[in-house]
């Protein structure tokens, strides 16, 4: 004969239980998932960090090595900052004789070698482009091998091209031109500034080499205008010292996670790009954030970043702080 104990253990849980068991496993998991897109959001923007330092080390070199884009380019005739994009890294370009006269005198001009075919036969494109091994001038690259493609729909993965305005990265993003890789207003300085007559792109001519960050947008390299040395420089300052300057506070930037250029680097940006920088007309402090890539003082006149977004920037030749 079977005796049933009225004191016997319940061998199931509650429904209550139950669901205090599953919000509990929910809130670990919550969290755990938190924390490991936390982990990943930093391992990837230390990768563009990583990146824009290789950048920097091809274009100015490093104390161990010597071998980099300026120590190679330096003297020979045509080099100016506002020319310099990620593409010189990995392809030759920009010293083109355009017009020679009958006496035998040559004008170089700053050009892309994408318009190889109107070189006269005054001169060799090449010759002054190929390393010379004697001299050690001339370019010797590429300066970057590791290069991540740029991410643009309906291109193959390995894409390694700066994308066109209306190209996208996937259906449901913004264009490249709404995302700011296309500013507007700084086109004619370029076009302008060796009197080519060509129009050119800031940050890059579309379908030239371009080197791309985790998130698929190409890395660019910002050179503040003219207008912002001549805001805060004496006007006796000559055309040598104002491009100087002007290299000095170049800085290499990623668009970020959120894929939009925010930084500042241009007087005449499109109408709904950062209002509340421009709309101080004549403002040192305009000038001064453009120059410093949107690091300024904050109210309590303490320096912050303000202008940035989410971008990472790191500048070429010197440190990212602020100054008067």
């Amino acid at each position: 004969m079977h005796v049933f104990s009225s004191n016997r253990k319940k061998a199931a849980f509650t429904l209550i239980e139950l669901l205090a068991v599953l919000a509990i496993i929910g809130i670990v998991a919550t969290i755990g998932i938190a924390s490991f897109k936390g982990q990943r959001d930093k391992a990837t923007n230390t990768a563009a960090e990583a990146d824009m330092q290789a950048i920097r080390s091809a274009i100015v070199g490093t104390q161990n090595a010597s071998a980099s884009y300026l120590n190679d380019m330096q003297h020979l005739p045509g080099f100016t900052p506002v020319f310099l994009r990620t593409h010189n890294l990995l392809s030759r370009t920009n010293v083109v004789v355009l017009t020679c006269s009958d006496s035998g005198s040559k004008s170089f001009r700053v050009y892309d070698d994408l318009a190889a075919e109107e070189l006269t036969s005054c001169a060799s494109f090449f010759a002054y482009t190929n390393f010379n091994a004697q001299t050690e001038r001339g370019w010797n690259g590429p300066y970057v091998r590791n290069v991540k493609p740029v991410l643009v729909l309906g291109q193959p993965k390995a894409d390694f091209i700066f994308p066109k305005p209306t190209d996208k990265r996937f259906a449901a993003d913004k264009s490249f031109y709404e995302r700011r890789f296309f500013p507007a207003g700084y086109e004619q300085e370029l076009s302008d500034a060796e009197g080519s007559g060509t129009r050119f792109f800031s940050y890059g001519i579309p379908g030239e080499l371009a080197m791309g960050d985790p998130w698929g947008n190409p890395y660019v390299i910002q050179i503040p205008p003219a207008e912002v040395v001549e805001a805060l420089y004496p006007a006796s300052a000559d055309e040598d010292e104002y491009s100087a300057t002007r290299f000095k506070y170049a800085r290499i930037v990623s668009a970020g996670p959120d894929g939009v250029l925010d930084t500042p680097c241009f007087v005449n940006p499109v109408p709904d790009y950062s209002e509340e920088l421009f709309n101080a007309s004549g403002s040192k402090e305009k000038y001064r954030m453009l120059l410093l890539a949107g690091r300024t003082i904050d109210d309590n006149g303490h320096p912050c970043v303000k202008a940035r977004g989410d971008d990472i920037v790191l500048f070429i030749s010197r440190e990212d702080v602020y100054e008067e």
